[in-house]
């Protein structure tokens, strides 16, 4: 009995310390509200920054100069929250300082919150400092965790350089932040992100079906997207599923019709189709070459990524166009979003994905997007959209979203209730919440 006291007291130590870590390391709640969906104006900052920062992805590794003040990385949090609830970030640049915060929830209703804080001049990667909790951490054991964070990372499959070499040089001042920055072309990052899901996206199969119709179209060239969708879904695929095989459908379907880079999605599907690669047809709906980008894109996102980023980045586009220079608000290319991602929610889905299959085959132009859809408001500028609609999380533009469901049949909401405004779009934003996916 005596011998093995010590052991005893060895666990009791450990059940204390981890009872302390636990206690001290997470908060009884989030640090951060709750942020509402972003409005155009935050949609507009934060797509400029992932411009910029494509830019510097798609420099082949070579330092690029960026800079971004504080409303560019709070567009990029405000865009962010959508897709990441019930996670919640924000970042911002004050005084000279940056700072990167996120609040994740935890079992037992605890939450870990994290802030990250940096500033000045650094040549290299910046000085961080990380407060996790009650802890306020020493900038070596924060730059170990962030080490240890990217060392994750290119375990995973993510081909980043040394933080040093991937941030060379780095000042903030006042409200703006500047950094040289090199990033290699094809670093993963894109794949790591779907990967995360349960199902991914089978690389061969979609380089298999968009070779296959690219050599249709040399053959016989065909501009309408409703026979461009009957050839894909005709085409065969034995080794996979039929859910499996539709997954990998709708990423060829986009890199066929919006872009190559669509096939980052699956991998390695976009370096594996460089022999068969065509440019992107000019395919139409009822006479319109923006629709099919919207249903094809929409639909690959929601089968890579799941349909919570699909559904953002669909509404995103709109309220960018509802800027000045923008084409304006249009519900017409909204319902081609959601065509897409409905079509892609009924393709992977193990029951229903034989049907769909066959009913694409041989697919009309009604069953992409049904035609009283396409008289939906178009035009409408940030002003008008305000007025009618307030934001995209409102209860105005949930009802509005929940027409469109409905004529495209999609189930998610039960229309035979006799429901109010504001009970329709609660229910809308609960079914999004309950079928989310973490990316």
């Amino acid at each position: 009995m005596e011998r093995g006291w010590p052991w005893m007291k060895i666990a009791v130590f450990i059940v204390l310390l981890v009872g302390l870590s636990w206690f001290t390391l997470t908060s009884p709640g989030p640090w951060l509200a709750q942020r509402p969906a972003p409005n155009a104006d935050e949609v507009r900052a934060g797509r400029e920054t992932l411009e910029r920062l494509q830019l510097v992805h798609g420099a082949s590794g070579a330092p690029i100069p960026l800079t971004l003040a504080g409303e560019h990385l709070d567009g990029v949090a405000a865009m962010a929250n959508q897709v990441i609830a019930p996670t919640r970030v924000a970042a911002g640049v004050e005084s000279g300082t940056i700072s990167l915060e996120a609040s994740h929830p935890l079992p037992m209703g605890r939450w870990l919150n994290v802030v990250a804080t940096a500033g000045g001049e650094s040549n290299g990667f910046p000085a961080v400092r990380l407060t996790v909790g009650l802890w306020k951490l020493p900038l070596g054991l924060s730059r170990f965790i962030i080490d240890a964070g990217w060392r994750v990372l290119r375990y995973r499959g993510v081909m980043l350089p040394p933080l040093d070499d991937m941030v060379r040089r780095t000042k903030v001042d006042g409200t703006e932040v500047s950094a040289l920055i090199s990033l290699p072309d094809n670093s993963g990052l894109v794949e790591q992100i779907a990967s995360v899901r349960e199902t991914s996206v089978d690389a061969a199969a979609v380089a298999r079906l968009y070779c296959a119709m690219a050599a249709a179209q040399r053959r016989q060239p065909e501009p309408d997207f409703t026979a461009q969708v009957r050839r894909l879904f005709a085409l065969p695929e034995p080794a996979l599923s039929p859910a499996e095989h539709n997954r990998a459908a709708f990423v060829a379907l986009a890199m066929f019709a919006v872009d190559e880079q669509a096939g980052d999605l699956a991998g390695t599907a976009r370096k594996d189709t460089q022999s068969c690669r065509i440019e992107p047809p000019r395919l139409m709906i009822e006479g319109r070459p923006d629709l099919p980008k919207h249903w094809s894109l929409s639909a690959a996102l929601s089968a890579g990524l799941g349909t919570q980023v699909a559904t953002a980045m669909g509404e995103w586009k709109e309220l960018a166009d509802s800027l000045p220079h923008g084409s304006g608000f249009s519900f017409v290319d909204l319902a081609a979003d959601r065509g897409g991602f409905h079509a892609a929610q009924a393709g992977v889905d193990p029951e229903r994905a034989v049907r769909f299959a066959a009913a694409m085959a041989t697919a009309e132009p009604k069953q992409i997007i049904p035609p009283s859809l396409l008289r939906g408001v178009e035009g409408l500028t940030k002003k008008q959209f305000e007025a009618g609609y307030r934001s995209i999380d409102s209860p105005e533009f949930g009802l509005a979203a929940a027409k469109i469901d409905k004529v495209l049949g999609s189930g998610l909401i039960d229309h035979n209730q006799k429901m109010t405004v504001a009970a329709i779009a609660m229910a809308d934003m609960k079914v999004w919440a309950q079928r989310s996916y973490r990316v």
